[in-house]
């Protein structure tokens, strides 16, 4: 044992494997904090995207509707007069709840309570949206049929006529959606930003996605963004160096 213990052979191979084990530990803690960084990153879009899409679904049915109600009738819309939504087949957007435990082991543990809770506002409206089409379609239906007037009748009439039940869950999904949406965009607006905060401390040398609402016209409007120096720098140059290619017409003599 005392040659095995005072053999350089020994040592190295200790040493070896130590340091053999060290470094597969390492690579699985880097390997393990960039998914998590990658995973905090999808969450901050997840909520960008549901603020994006409460925001347009408000915007779509109330605001625009009332401001067209106001102009031509001067008056604000019934709950039966606000179309039914637009809701696209992707728009059940979803936090990744079940990958962002790391966030327990953070300096802001409480935050994962507060992302549940935006991930189950946003699925409510949905599931709102989905039921207040429904309900609406049937309320058109039943409208189709009533019997023609000449007169305009009151809301209260319309309703003992389509029927009381279907107006009151009609009127009970319009008030909840007019009510919660905004505050839907303005909690996953918030919550984005305490998460892109926490993961800034969290990962301080990782590319953070930045949750910032920008003002556009349209959907699809780019924003000011400016490349940074460097990579600005690197693509003038390849521009210069690369060989300019294209599509050159034929010659006069293939053309007949």
């Amino acid at each position: 044992m005392h040659k095995i213990l005072m053999s350089t052979e020994f040592w190295a191979a200790l040493f070896g494997a130590l340091a053999a084990f060290l470094l597969e530990a390492l690579r699985r803690w880097a390997a393990d904090r960039k998914h998590e960084l990658a995973v905090g990153n999808e969450a901050v879009f997840a909520l960008a995207q549901m603020h994006t899409l409460a925001t347009l679904f408000f915007n779509q049915v109330f605001k625009d509707r009332e401001a067209e109600v106001r102009s031509f009738q001067k008056r604000d819309p019934v709950y039966f007069e606000y179309l039914p939504f637009g809701l696209p087949w992707n728009a059940a957007v979803k936090v990744p709840l079940d990958r962002l435990g790391f966030v327990l082991g953070s300096y802001h543990p409480d935050l994962l309570n507060r992302l549940a809770a935006v991930d189950r506002e946003f699925a409510s409206c949905v599931e709102t949206i989905v039921e207040r089409n429904a309900q609406h379609r049937e309320f058109q239906r039943r409208h189709v049929l009533l019997p023609a007037t000449s007169g305009t009748r009151s809301v209260a009439i319309m309703e003992e006529m389509i029927g009381v039940d279907l107006c009151s869950q009609l009127k009970h999904s319009t008030e909840f959606l007019k009510r919660n949406l905004p505050r839907c965009a303005k909690d996953a607006l918030s919550v984005g930003q305490q998460l892109t905060e926490m993961l800034s401390y969290h990962f301080p040398t990782g590319r953070i996605t930045r949750f910032t609402p920008i003002s556009r016209t349209t959907a699809i409007d780019a924003p000011q963004v400016t490349a940074p120096l460097w990579r600005r720098a690197i693509r003038t140059l390849v521009s210069a160096l690369r060989r300019p290619t294209g599509v050159a017409p034929p010659p006069d003599s293939t053309l007949g």
